[in-house]
C-alpha cells in the first residue's frame, strides 16, 4: 500500500522537475517585456498543468525552482517569484 503511494509521489516530483527544466530552457524563447519586468507565459501554463495533474504543492515547488534557476543564470528578476508562484 505505501510502496505504491511513494512511487506515485516520486513520479509526480520527477514530472514537476522535468517541467521546471522545460520552463527554464524555454523561457528565453517565449518571453516579452512588460513594464519593469519580463513576462513568461509558458511558466504560467506549466504551473496550471502541474496544479491540475499533480497538485498545488508540486506546481508551487516547480515554480519556485524555475524562478531560482532563472535568477541564478540571470534571465529572471525578483518579480519572477511572486509572478510564477502566485500568478
Amino acid at each position: 500500500m505505501f510502496e505504491n503511494d511513494s512511487r506515485s509521489s516520486l513520479r509526480k516530483w520527477i514530472f514537476a522537475a522535468l517541467l521546471a527544466a522545460a520552463g527554464v530552457l524555454l523561457s528565453p524563447v517565449f518571453s516579452f517585456p512588460l513594464g519593469v519586468t519580463r513576462a513568461f507565459p509558458l511558466q504560467h501554463m506549466i504551473n496550471i498543468f502541474l496544479a491540475v495533474l499533480c497538485g498545488t504543492r508540486y506546481g508551487v515547488s516547480a515554480a519556485f525552482t524555475t524562478s531560482v534557476i532563472r535568477n541564478i543564470i540571470g534571465s529572471g528578476s525578483l518579480l519572477a517569484f511572486p509572478g510564477s508562484m502566485i500568478g
